[in-house]
């Protein structure tokens, strides 16, 4: 639905590229209400992460690959019921592994952009394994103004982190009502009101 501009927004990232797709393609044994919170805490954290990024320039491609990849780290660590321990290693180690999603990447065609998100996603998901595996990765990272402002280009909005089971992002998700970037979807929103109003 992403690489076809008709996709979940929260802050204008497509989080749930990362948090639907991962959570429900994991194998049998997690049950839908494992799937369903998997891909409540995936598009949570992953639209804080994009909001705290909000400030990035153009498309956020260098922050992209990390929203994508944590979105998908966070859904697949909750709908298999990892303990605290390894989803922190889990999450940290897909911060550190996801990449910038080039500017031709972000203009490519839908299957182009298909194949971008995917990789990002498949890094996430491999984090869990390893992070259940035993691996370790660098759990300060969301903590490093340098980093997130070197992955965006901007300086972070350090607060979009605070608040975590307080308030709820994902209330605010919202679903185009036609495929597209935005600045298509405002001109042809505003046509159709126009033609709603004034043409009977």
């Amino acid at each position: 639905a992403a690489a076809y501009d008709h996709d979940d927004l929260l802050f204008g990232a497509p989080i749930g590229v990362g948090a639907v797709s991962a959570v429900w393609a994991l194998p049998k044994g997690s049950t839908v209400g494992d799937a369903l919170s998997g891909t409540l805490a995936g598009n949570e954290l992953a639209g804080r992460l994009a909001l705290a990024l909000a400030l990035s320039p153009g498309c956020r491609g260098g922050a992209l690959g990390p929203v994508l990849a944590l979105a998908a780290a966070t859904a697949a660590a909750r709908a298999q019921r990892l303990d605290a321990a390894p989803t922190a290693q889990a999450l940290a180690l897909a911060l550190s592994a996801a990449g910038a999603l080039s500017p031709a990447a972000q203009r490519a065609s839908a299957t182009g952009r298909g194949v971008a998100y995917a990789a990002q996603v498949m890094i996430g998901v491999d984090a869990v394994e390893q992070a259940r595996a035993g691996a370790q990765g660098p759990t300060a990272l969301l903590d490093d103004d340098a980093w997130l402002q070197g992955i965006s280009g901007a300086p972070p909005l350090r607060e979009a982190f605070g608040g975590l089971g307080a308030v709820w992002l994902t209330d605010h998700v919202s679903l185009k009502r036609l495929p597209g970037d935005a600045a298509t979807l405002t001109a042809v929103e505003g046509v159709a009101e126009i033609l709603q109003r004034h043409v009977k």
